[in-house]
């Protein structure tokens, strides 16, 4: 069995999909949670069988977003990447879309205020945004000391986030 065909799964009255061989293959955009979910298991499980690489525990405050919210979150994750991509010595343009990757980011949260997990994107994008686009930053301290006041997250990871938003909005 072929390593895409474990990761896609399957069952004996219906067989898991081939990629290789199956030009149709669709994730759903409703819900690509699971497939992604399993490509990142078969892929840990293959790194850990062919290149001795050991998977660290995952934090207990780590979750995903729900189903309707995870391909907005894929969609953060990739604008982060942008960000961090970006250099701060280079010309402007290279990054564009400021507004909307912080818009988006604070809407996310909004949108799932107890979710740690995306309290941790929008610091680590905030930090980021700092580097390349420290102006814009500003802007954004109305509505993140809401979410902040109105949906607190609790105990260290709370604490964590507070302090570090209070760094890269402040300090």
């Amino acid at each position: 069995m072929s390593f895409l065909r474990k990761i896609l799964g399957g069952t004996k009255s219906a067989p898991a999909v081939d990629p290789a061989t199956d030009p149709n293959l669709i994730v759903p955009s409703d819900d690509p949670g699971p497939a992604v979910g399993r490509l990142a298991d078969a892929l840990l499980a293959s790194l850990s069988e062919h290149a001795g690489v050991r998977p660290i525990p995952i934090p207990p405050w780590y979750r995903t977003p729900s189903a309707r919210n995870f391909p907005d979150y894929l969609l953060r994750l990739e604008q982060q990447l942008a960000v961090a991509c970006a250099r701060p010595d280079t010309q402007r343009g290279i990054l564009s879309g400021e507004h909307e990757v912080l818009d988006g980011i604070l809407r996310l949260c909004a949108m799932e205020p107890a979710n740690e997990t995306l309290r941790m994107v929008l610091i680590e994008t905030l930090r980021q945004m700092k580097q390349v686009r420290p102006d814009i930053l500003p802007e954004y301290r109305e509505g993140i000391a809401l979410l902040q006041r109105e949906h607190p997250l609790a105990g260290d990871v709370g604490r964590l986030v507070a302090d570090a938003i209070d760094v890269e909005l402040v300090g």
